[in-house]
């Protein structure tokens, strides 16, 4: 019963010869007869010959082919028949005369130009009605999508001269008056009409470009204001020449509250908590309050954000924030007050300007303090990647310039320069290689005077894997880790998939936090790699090269690549 049902919804086999893959393909694409059934009578078949041959012969015109000479072979198996289409394809057509005309003002509009310059309608090409139609439609679709509403072909024809193997096209299109932006309406009572008017370029009165309503969509869309956006062009006004323009806008949840929780050997486990008030006025204003608990660092920070400018590239920050970090190797008690001023640039690098003051209460080793210092820097980062979570191929790059003076309120100076870079590429069939550097330095001569936030530490499973977090750099007369005013840490990693969503990695790091003497420690193993909904959870063991006294540490950690 099987057997026959399946016989019923059999399909026979279309064999094609003498001609190339993609003509191939584009015969196949437009015969019907490889759609009978096997169980068909065999005069059924024959009857659709003429047909087939038609068909295939329109499918070969359609690719400039227009003297083929077919023969056809139809054999009746036990179990189907076969057909074989052979195929002496013969010349190709070529494009004689390409006669194509834009009147009107579109004719100076640099766009269509560019269309015109970059087409393969030229003489001498071969003759491809699929390219033909797809330049047509290209052509008559940036009419509409630049405001020239009344755009007409006014003359569009396609002659072929077999005999001679040659064509002839000849496309006039008249593109009429461009239209421009009518009364531009937005909906939503949300913020005030200069904030949202921000967010795009589409002026009243203005030529219109589709452009600038996508444009628009994109920057509300990814505002984080908004759960949904609709940007659309009303109909025409003929007698006006205009397109009015519609933005409707709903509010996205006034409120976000999140909890996470999470793991790490650096910090052991962990509670988020955070509540971002998404418009706390109608310019546009945010609040946030962020915390962290757990057993090595534990911090609460309020933010005010509100736009400096362009909100789309240029936000102002406000933070208050206190934080207590005890390692093995320090304790420091924490408050900060910040201003940042955030700004992205077209070139995809970020700009920070920011100003710190901090008091810190740390103990570090036998030394201790409670300096004061007012730090002004400037950060600049980049991200490019093909994911947000794991990327195949992507970088982070960021570089960050700090300091304080005795001369401007703080109880010490200092100079700090630090850069990371890391990088992800994909090699072979399903690995990737990752590339990791953490540079830094610091120019002080009072380097006992810094707290733990300012000096520089090593290892963890960040830094060099095989140590204890915070572990490596310069020590005390006593043997205590008090960190150093250098710093060099690179790592390399190479990363094996071996089934959806689980990888094997193995890698090695090395560097340290140093003073005048660079006393590089090495770390090396192996490990595996989920990739859950949440991130990569990445547990590796890794192993001190050049440290025979500590053994393999277990390092677990969970967040995005780069």
């Amino acid at each position: 019963m099987l057997a026959a049902s399946w016989s019923a919804v059999a399909v026979a086999e279309v064999t094609i010869t003498g001609v190339d893959d993609a003509v191939r393909d584009n015969v196949l694409a437009y015969i019907g007869i490889d759609e009978l059934a096997c169980d068909v009578p065999i005069a059924t078949v024959e009857r659709s010959l003429p047909s087939a041959q038609q068909q295939t012969r329109q499918a070969l015109n359609a690719l400039g082919y227009y003297g083929p000479l077919l023969t056809t072979e139809l054999t009746e198996g036990d179990d189907c028949w076969q057909l074989e289409i052979a195929i002496d394809i013969g010349p190709r057509t070529v494009l004689r005369n390409v006669d194509l005309q834009l009147t009107g003002p579109a004719s100076t509009d640099p766009t269509f130009q560019n269309l015109q310059s970059n087409t393969v309608l030229r003489p001498g090409e071969p003759l491809h009605h699929g390219r033909y139609e797809n330049f047509k439609r290209s052509l008559m679709d940036l009419a509409r999508n630049r405001g020239y509403v009344e755009a007409a072909l006014v003359e569009n024809r396609v002659d072929v001269y077999p005999d001679q193997n040659v064509a002839d096209i000849t496309l006039h299109v008249e593109s009429g008056p461009r239209y421009r932006i009518g009364d531009v309406e937005i909906v939503q009572d949300l913020f005030e009409p200069s904030f949202i008017d921000a967010y795009h370029n589409i002026e009243s009165g203005e030529p219109y470009d589709n452009r600038l309503l996508t444009s628009a969509y994109i920057e509300l869309n990814e505002s984080g204001f908004f759960s949904s956006v609709d940007v659309r062009a009303m109909p025409a006004d003929a007698g006006a020449q205009t397109i009015p323009i519609r933005i409707e806008l709903t509010g996205a949840p006034r409120q976000r509250i999140s909890y996470g929780v999470g793991f790490s050997t650096d910090t052991g486990p962990r509670f988020r908590a955070g509540r971002l008030v998404r418009r706390l006025n109608e310019r546009g204003h945010q609040l946030s309050i962020d915390g962290q608990l757990s057993p090595v660092v534990s911090e609460i920070t309020s933010t005010y954000r509100l736009p400096y400018g362009d909100p789309r590239f240029d936000w102002l920050n406000f933070n208050l924030g206190a934080k207590r970090e005890e390692t093995d190797t320090s304790l420091a008690r924490s408050i900060v007050f910040g201003v940042r001023r955030i700004r992205d640039r077209p070139s995809g690098w970020s700009r920070t300007l920011f100003t710190d003051f901090s008091v810190e209460d740390f103990e570090v080793g036998l030394q201790k303090g409670r300096p004061h210092l007012l730090m002004p820097g400037i950060d600049w980062v980049r991200l490019r990647g093909d994911d947000a979570l794991r990327p195949d191929n992507g970088s982070r790059l960021s570089f960050e310039i700090r300091g304080a003076s005795e001369s401007l309120v703080s109880d010490t100076t200092f100079l700090q320069v630090y850069t990371d870079l890391k990088w992800i590429d994909s090699v072979f069939d399903r690995g990737r290689v990752l590339v990791r550097g953490h540079v830094g330095y610091t120019d002080t001569d009072e380097f006992h005077r810094l707290p733990p936030s300012i000096r520089f530490f090593a290892g963890g499973d960040n830094s060099i894997r095989g140590f204890e977090f915070e572990s490596l750099g310069p020590v005390d007369a006593d043997g205590h880790v008090i960190g150093g005013p250098r710093l060099v840490v690179a790592s390399v990693e190479y990363e094996h998939e071996i089934k959806p969503r689980w990888s094997l990695a193995m890698f090695v790091d090395s560097g340290n936090a140093f003073d005048d003497r660079f006393d590089a420690r090495t770390g090396a193993g192996f490990g595996a790699r989920w990739r859950s909904p949440l991130g990569p959870i990445r547990i590796d063991i890794g192993w001190p090269v050049n440290d025979i006294e500590h053994g393999a540490r277990l390092h677990v950690s969970l967040g995005p690549d780069l």
